[in-house]
């Protein structure tokens, strides 16, 4: 079964637009993702809070040293 499929059928609307928004904030952040559509899906999965938006400042942290490295 295709991944977007799966998301489609294992979880409600409102929560994967509600995590399309959170992703987007995210982005807008700064935040780079190796894979865009793996961050997408880890971003959809997640019930745990890893991307609530006390994360986010992380993550821009984190994404600034893969910048910072591949410059190098």
């Amino acid at each position: 079964m295709p991944v977007a499929v799966g998301l489609l059928t294992g979880f409600r609307e409102a929560h994967i637009l509600s995590r399309l928004s959170r992703a987007e904030e995210i982005l807008a952040s700064g935040f780079q993702p190796k894979s865009p559509g793996a961050f997408l899906v880890d971003v959809i999965k997640d019930t745990a809070g890893k991307y609530d938006p006390a994360a986010i400042i992380e993550l821009r942290h984190r994404g600034t040293g893969h910048a910072q490295r591949a410059r190098r």
